[in-house]
């Protein structure tokens, strides 16, 4: 437990540092996890024997990331419908046998990449909070805000957990 709480401590210094930095450092961040992930659900996906287009996929991912890190909602959409053109590509080309492997791609890129690039984008988002209404920039409060809440919960399943849970529902998942 000792070993969870300093990794715990020194990865959510790492992530505050980050999302005060902000700009491309964040970006390059986010998009390490995004690409990180996805090679995670690739692998996942193989061991249940569906091969993604992992190289599309990728590109597709990292298009989108990237993007975000502009803080424009214009060059974002412009990316999402790029990389959507690319998988579009990607399904004209590919044989009917392995539509199951496309699906999962396409689905992979939307996951990682729009889920990844929206908190990329959330950073440069000044519109939706006032200065007025916040004492810090607007967009590292909404990051904080939903990571908090990300934190909290999680936590506090934990504890629930251990507190009433009487049997451990994936212990090769989660301790």
């Amino acid at each position: 437990m000792k070993v969870r709480v300093i990794t715990a401590v020194v990865g959510i210094l790492a992530v505050l540092g980050l999302v005060y930095l902000g700009s491309w450092f964040l970006t390059g961040a986010i998009l390490i996890v995004s690409l990180l992930a996805l090679l995670e659900y690739d692998k996942m996906l193989t061991h249940f024997g569906v091969s993604i287009y992992l190289k599309p996929t990728t590109l597709a991912t990292a298009i989108m990331v990237l993007s975000a890190g502009f803080y424009s909602v214009k060059s974002f959409v412009a990316a999402v419908l790029l990389a959507f053109t690319l998988l579009l590509y990607l399904i004209l080309g590919i044989k009917k046998e392995n539509m199951t492997g496309l699906i999962y791609s396409a689905f992979g890129a939307v996951y990682f990449g729009i889920g990844f690039g929206t908190l990329a984008l959330l950073r440069g988002s000044h519109e939706l909070l006032s200065p007025a209404d916040v004492s810090i920039e607007p967009g590292v409060f909404l990051i904080l805000f939903a990571l908090v809440c990300t934190w909290a919960s999680d936590s506090f399943a934990y504890l629930a957990g251990r507190a009433f849970g009487k049997h451990k529902m994936a212990p090769h998942i989660s301790p």
